[in-house]
């Protein structure tokens, strides 16, 4: 097995590099900067599968929470952040063995129950008291 070229990131490791609009150029010049970026990298021999996570045609919606409502309710306003992150993203949980191999588990909502924005308003988490809200 050969060295990793760089040291401490290992054979199938990596790096991760960050773009920054800091002129304020727009969206769309910082995807197109992007892509430049990575259609360059894409021609160094030493450099493989590199991509980028980026793109400007991904949905992107702004949740305006109600914050008196939800302390009316009596639910701790990071229930309500855990559960927007658990059901529509998703949230480590912990590592358990079996049979002699550890197996990562994370809590999500299946797909169908997060695919559509209304999904966001049919979310429900505890309040203080226990009840499902």
């Amino acid at each position: 097995i050969p060295p990793p070229p760089v040291r401490g990131i290992g054979t199938g490791g990596g790096f991760k590099m960050q773009i920054q609009d800091k002129s304020g150029a727009g969206m769309i010049a910082l995807q197109d900067a992007t892509n430049a970026v990575i259609n360059q990298a894409r021609q160094e021999p030493g450099l493989v599968q590199v991509f980028t996570n980026y793109t400007i045609g991904t949905p992107q919606y702004f949740a305006d929470i109600d914050r008196t409502k939800v302390r009316m309710l009596d639910v701790p306003i990071g229930n309500v952040f855990d559960a927007l992150q658990i059901y529509l993203g998703s949230s480590y949980v912990n590592d358990f063995n079996f049979l002699g191999r550890t197996y990562r588990v994370t809590a999500q909502a299946d797909y169908r129950y997060r695919d559509e924005r209304e999904d966001i308003a049919r979310l429900r988490t505890r309040s203080s008291t226990g009840a499902i809200v």
